[in-house]
């Protein structure tokens, strides 16, 4: 077939040209649009019939490929685009040189333990504590102290935090959880209404049913608080824990016994019987001195002379800044906390708890010792002008002393 010439072409009948010229009519527009709405609706695009193209209709995929199939091809996908959770050791090594890491893709407790181990092997007190604050916030809180009480790195980082944020009741708890296995037995579900007897008989029967499956030291932890609660029926008692026992009973000592500074042979016995370790008694006897606001008994039981250094020292196997923050939580007169604060041997250390604690006179007179003006001067601007503590530096500061500088 000849080709035609563009002349030809565009006069030919075949074809219609478009001009710009030609009128156009508005109205006609709505019938147009109305016309294409009525023929998609007609027919669809997938249908659709290219005439003298011999094209074949759409077939629709289930009938290529089966609904299984299907689902097991796009869930490849799916997979293919899941965001794989980093390990541990990753997020702790993102952690020490400080890039963007997120804690909260560790959903499972393995996870959670590998991640708290990794945190520990990297020595770094930072990264330990951000890894135990997490934990916190995700597990039970019997839980997380089971764990810790395994990893003594971990513990003692715990122990420092709530010290630090002055959380004693749940240092208490953390340190009743990890140094005393029989803090377990008061979450087995007995209720709180149940007679003495009754919690009796239900240990005897537990322990001759499984006493067989018991490891050794879940068997000296019911033997021990069955032991307690036979303690409790011959004495008609009824407190909850071995704790609070020995509480009251000090308190009944103390308030009845003539003697207003030892502890008492009944006490002692107690102690005795129940297999009570130096830091449980001692945490028990501070706590309960405390509460009942006997503070020269106190100061009687835990302040003792040094003939070495000619001093007196904090006579406790508990550290001295958990003792006095103890003192503090329980709300101890400034003199009963001054006096504790002088028995530290690391002046640092009693230095930053005195200003933690508001002590200005102890930090005051601290400064003066060492005839150090200048810290004096700092210091003062911390403390309320209308104190009597910022007279008394004022007072310090105008003294003959021979200042260093």
């Amino acid at each position: 077939m000849a080709w035609k010439s563009s002349e030809e072409f565009w006069n030919t009948t075949s074809s219609t040209s478009f001009n710009f010229d030609d009128d156009f009519e508005p109205s006609s527009s709505s019938n147009y649009i109305g016309d294409l709405k009525a023929n998609y609706n007609s027919s669809s695009i997938v249908n659709y019939n290219f005439e003298g193209t011999g094209a074949q209709t759409l077939l629709p995929i289930e009938s290529l490929l089966t609904k299984r199939n299907l689902d097991a091809v796009l869930d490849d996908v799916r997979i293919t685009y899941q965001t794989p959770t980093p390990s541990a050791q990753e997020t702790i090594i993102k952690m020490f040189l400080g890039m963007p890491y997120s804690l909260s893709v560790y959903r499972s407790l393995s996870q959670k333990l590998e991640l708290l181990d990794e945190a520990i092997a990297s020595d770094d007190g930072n990264i330990i504590l951000a890894v135990l604050l997490f934990l916190k916030k995700t597990l039970e809180l019997p839980e997380l102290y089971n764990h810790l009480s395994k990893r003594k790195v971990a513990f003692r980082h715990y122990c420092n935090y709530l010290m630090e944020a002055l959380l004693v009741q749940e240092l208490s708890n953390l340190l009743l959880c990890g140094l005393n296995v029989m803090v377990y037995v008061y979450y087995t579900g007995l209720e709180k209404e149940m007679s003495k007897d009754k919690v009796h008989l239900k240990l005897l029967r537990y322990f001759l049913d499984y006493t067989a499956m018991m490891s050794n030291e879940k068997r000296t932890m019911f033997t021990d608080y069955k032991n307690f609660t036979a303690w409790q029926i011959e004495n008609k008692v009824s407190s909850d824990t071995i704790t609070e026992e020995l509480a009251a009973l000090c308190k009944s000592q103390w308030e009845n016994s003539s003697d207003g500074n030892s502890c008492g042979k009944q006490i002692t016995e107690f102690r005795a019987l129940h297999n009570l370790n130096d830091f449980q008694y001692e945490w028990v006897i501070i706590n309960a001195l405390c509460a009942f606001k006997m503070w020269k008994r106190l100061k009687y039981l835990f302040i003792k002379p040094n003939w070495l250094t000619k001093r007196n020292i904090i006579k406790s196997v508990i550290n001295p800044q958990l003792f006095i923050t103890v003192l503090h939580k329980h709300n101890a007169p400034i003199s009963v906390l001054e006096e504790f604060l002088s028995c530290i041997v690391d002046t640092d250390v009693s230095l930053f708890l005195a200003k933690k604690l508001l002590c200005h006179a102890f930090v005051i007179n601290f400064y003066a010792s060492q005839r150090d003006r200048m810290a004096i001067h700092m210091y003062k601007s911390e403390i309320p002008r209308e104190s009597e503590y910022y007279n008394y530096a004022e007072r310090i500061l105008v003294s003959d002393k021979r200042w260093k500088n």
